[in-house]
């Protein structure tokens, strides 16, 4: 998974308003009334939303954190570039230990819903439980199976960007839990030549009842649960949804 997607990340996620999703995160953080001194994102891609929060808060302490190494490796050099302090690692979400808590942990951009076995499911909230800070927040996101409607209304979505153009394929695989995505990228190499590049991404649905009940067992306290990027409840009509989550009781 983004053996080749690293390369085109930041163009096709180009659209994406990183300001205001950094700016959600400090909002819902001073809304806790919760001191914040150091942050964790898992899932980090290519550390865009890290270092807008950084540039904003200018936490003492943030690190990113992603299982492709070159992902990690853009972050990293966007984080020189711009000079803003903050330490990125190549790790998996379900597997990795650090030697500090920390006050914040983040996973953001639907990265939750390619935890698609209930082991990895597990073995990822136990890891944020053991490196967060008591009473301290964990705050994710996850599609919901209408945002998968719309973005692949006949199984299909495609766009080009010039010199790179997409396909992505999606299908269910088990009772609209379970969805595979063929991501197919061209890239111009010269004049009208492309290469192409594949991928196949999986992904699990999750019910909102589903996600809580696992977390209130786990010892995390639900404190939010809202429609993306705002502090509405979700309907049947969100595709995106947040959890703001608080270590213990």
């Amino acid at each position: 998974m983004y053996s080749h997607f690293s390369a085109f990340y930041d163009k096709i996620m180009a659209e994406v308003d990183y300001q205001r999703w950094a700016g959600y995160i400090t909002d819902i953080v001073e809304r806790s009334g919760t001191p914040v001194e150091s942050v964790l994102e898992l899932a980090c891609g290519t550390g865009s939303v890290l270092l807008e929060l950084e540039r904003i808060n200018r936490f003492p302490f943030a690190v990113g954190l992603d299982k492709c190494a070159d992902m990690v490796k853009l972050s990293a050099a966007k984080a020189r570039k711009s000079r803003v302090k903050a330490h990125f690692i190549a790790a998996e979400v379900q597997n990795f230990t650090l030697k500090r808590r920390f006050d914040l942990i983040l996973c953001l951009f639907y990265s939750f819903n390619y935890l698609v076995t209930d082991r990895d499911l597990h073995r990822t909230l136990m890891n944020v439980y053991c490196s967060l800070a008591d009473r301290k927040l964990f705050i994710f996101d996850v599609i919901l199976r209408r945002k998968i409607e719309t973005f692949f209304p006949n199984g299909t979505h495609a766009e080009d960007l010039g010199d790179l153009a997409y396909i992505w394929q999606c299908q269910c695989l088990q009772m609209d839990r379970i969805y595979e995505i063929r991501a197919d990228f061209f890239k111009r190499t010269r004049g009208n030549s492309f290469r192409k590049y594949t991928e196949t991404h999986v992904k699990r649905v999750f019910g909102l009842d589903e996600l809580k009940a696992l977390l209130d067992e786990m010892d995390f306290t639900v404190t939010g649960i809202y429609d993306a990027l705002s502090f509405r409840e979700p309907d049947q009509y969100s595709q995106r949804v947040f959890f703001i989550c608080r270590k213990g009781g």
